[in-house]
C-alpha cells in the first residue's frame, strides 16, 4: 500500500499541479506504478503525443522528493487522497484537469448526499460584504451545507466563519502545502477547521503561496461544489476566476447584489448582468441545490465519514453514475466511522488522525512549520523547470508553459472573461469546455449557437485578445 501512495506523490510532483498530463497518462497506462515503470520507448509508444520537454521528468526514476514527502505526512498527520479512493469527491472527479491526489486535514463529509457550495469574494471587502458572506453561509449550514472557500482574508475568513458559528461543516482549499498557513492572521481559523471541517491542497507540504498557485486553486473549489456563490467582487477580483470556472464547469453561479456606485459590486453587479443568479438570501440557492440532492435531509448534522466502503471503489477513468448518485442504501448516522477509513486502502490515515483534541499542524508567518520534534517540510518539492522561452511570455513561477502541462484557459487575469462579448463569451465557453475542452477543432464544426459571420468575428477577437489561436489549417484552439 504505502509503495503504491508513493508512486501517486512522484506523479503529482512530476506532472505539476493543475496539469491535465497526469490523468492522460493514467487512463493509457493504469496506474502511476505502470506510468513510473515505463521507458522512453512505451511512452513513445502511446498516443499521448507528448513533447521531449514534457516527457522528460517522467523518465527521471528518483523517488527521493516523493519520500521526503510521504514521511513528512505520516509524521504530521497529513492524510493523502487519490482521485481512485472511495471516498474522493465525484464531482472534482468529474473534470478533465482534475488533482490526481489531494492532501488533507480534517474529516470527510459524504459528498454525494451532501450539498457543497461555495462562497467566494475579494479580500479587501467592504463591512455589506462580510455580513452577506456570513449571514448566508450561516444560513447555509444551519440547513446542512458544507460551506467551501479559499480560507484567504476577507470574504473567504467570513464564509468559514459563519459556517462554523453555525455549527456546520466547511472545506478550506489552499493554494499552498498544508504546513503553510497563509495567510498567517488566519491561523486560529485554520485550526478550527482542521478540528471541525476538512482543510486540503493539490500543493505538496513545503510549497510557498506563489500568486501562481491561487487560479490553479480555484478551479477546485468551483469543481467541489454544486454551486458557487461569488459575495462581493471588484472588476478585477481574483474570485472572478472561481466564477469563470464555475461557469466552464456548468454550476450553478449566484452572486449577491451591490450598490452600482461601489467599486467592490462592480464585479457582482457584472456576473449578474451576463446570467449569474441574484442571490439575496440562503433560499436562494437552498432552492436550485435541493434539487440535485433530493434524497439530502437538508437541515440534520453533517456526518462525517467516507461516502462507501474500499470494496466500492470506482477506477480513475469512470466518473459516478446515476446509481451512485443517488443511493438509497446509504444511511447516515452522523458518527465517525474510523474503521471504515482504516479499510480504504490507497489512501493514508495516521494514527490518532480523527482525534478531537490533535495538535494541527501550522506556519509561522506563511513559512514552514515552527514545530521543533517534527522535520522540516521537503524544500522546493516540485522541480524547477527551465525557462528556455524568449517570447517575453510571463513567468509561471517555475511552471511549464507546454500545452501538455496546462489545460486551456488556466486563467491568470481576473475579470478578462467577463469582458468579453457575449458571442465572444459563447465561443470561448464552447473552447474550454466539454468535449473539446483546449484540443484543436475545425471551425467549421464549431456549434456555440452563433451564425457564420458571427462566429469568424468572434474567432477574429479572441485571436487578438490573445485567448485562442490557429492550429492547422481552418482549426483554432483556446490558448
Amino acid at each position: 500500500m504505502r509503495d503504491d501512495i508513493l508512486y501517486w506523490v512522484w506523479l503529482s510532483l512530476t506532472s505539476m499541479p493543475g496539469s491535465m498530463v497526469s490523468g492522460r497518462l493514467l487512463s493509457y497506462f493504469g496506474s502511476p506504478g505502470e506510468i513510473y515503470r515505463a521507458d522512453e520507448s512505451s511512452f513513445s509508444d502511446s498516443p499521448l503525443d507528448m513533447s521531449a520537454d514534457a516527457l522528460k521528468p517522467f523518465l527521471n526514476k528518483s523517488l527521493k522528493s516523493a519520500e521526503r514527502i510521504l514521511e513528512y505526512c505520516e509524521k504530521n498527520k497529513i492524510g493523502i487522497m487519490t482521485s481512485s479512493d472511495p471516498f474522493y469527491p465525484p464531482r472534482l472527479g468529474m473534470l478533465r484537469n482534475r488533482p490526481i491526489l489531494l492532501y488533507y486535514i480534517g474529516s470527510f463529509v459524504d459528498f454525494d448526499t451532501v450539498p457543497c457550495v461555495s462562497v467566494v469574494g475579494m479580500r479587501k471587502m467592504s463591512e455589506y460584504g462580510r455580513v452577506c458572506a456570513d449571514k448566508i453561509s450561516y444560513d447555509l449550514a444551519k440547513k446542512g451545507v458544507c460551506i467551501v472557500s479559499g480560507m484567504a482574508k476577507g470574504i473567504d475568513a467570513a464564509a468559514h466563519g459563519g459556517a462554523l458559528r453555525a455549527g456546520g461543516k466547511t472545506i478550506a482549499v489552499m493554494g499552498s502545502g498544508l504546513d503553510v498557513v497563509y495567510p498567517s492572521e488566519n491561523r486560529a481559523l485554520y485550526e478550527k477547521i482542521c478540528s471541525d471541517g476538512l482543510v486540503i491542497s493539490e500543493f505538496a507540504p513545503g510549497t510557498p503561496p506563489n500568486g501562481r498557485n491561487f487560479p490553479i486553486r480555484n478551479r477546485i473549489i468551483s469543481g467541489i461544489s454544486s454551486a458557487v456563490i461569488v459575495a462581493e467582487a471588484a472588476e478585477r477580483s481574483g474570485s472572478l476566476i472561481t466564477a469563470e470556472y464555475a461557469i466552464r464547469q456548468r454550476k450553478l453561479l449566484f452572486a449577491i447584489p451591490g450598490k452600482i456606485t461601489d467599486e467592490s459590486s462592480k464585479g457582482t453587479n457584472r456576473l449578474i448582468a451576463i446570467g449569474a443568479r441574484a442571490c439575496t438570501c440562503a433560499e436562494d440557492v437552498l432552492s436550485c441545490v435541493e434539487k440535485e440532492f433530493k434524497s439530502a435531509e437538508l437541515g440534520s448534522k453533517i456526518p462525517l465519514r467516507p461516502r462507501e466502503k474500499a470494496s466500492e471503489k470506482k477506477s480513475f477513468e469512470n466518473t459516478p453514475s446515476e446509481k451512485e448518485n443517488n443511493r438509497s442504501d446509504f444511511v447516515f448516522s452522523g458518527k465517525r466511522r474510523e474503521e471504515e477509513v482504516g479499510e480504504t486502502g490507497g489512501n493514508i490515515v495516521p494514527p490518532d488522525f480523527f482525534e478531537k483534541d490533535k495538535t494541527p499542524l501550522f506556519g509561522k508567518e506563511g513559512s514552514k512549520t515552527t514545530n521543533k520534534k517534527e522535520k522540516d517540510a521537503p524544500s522546493q518539492p516540485y522541480p524547477e523547470k527551465e525557462d528556455k522561452s524568449d517570447s517575453g511570455k510571463k513567468d509561471r513561477e517555475g511552471f511549464s508553459d507546454n500545452v501538455n502541462d496546462f489545460s486551456a484557459g488556466t486563467l491568470e487575469r481576473p475579470g478578462e472573461f467577463m469582458k468579453l462579448s457575449d458571442n465572444e463569451r459563447a465561443l470561448y465557453l464552447y473552447l474550454t469546455g466539454d468535449p473539446v475542452y483546449g484540443e484543436p477543432c475545425f471551425i467549421d464544426d464549431i456549434e456555440c449557437g452563433l451564425t457564420p459571420a458571427e462566429l469568424m468575428s468572434a474567432v477574429t477577437m479572441l485571436e487578438i485578445k490573445g485567448l485562442a489561436e490557429h492550429s492547422g489549417v481552418g482549426k483554432i484552439k483556446a490558448v
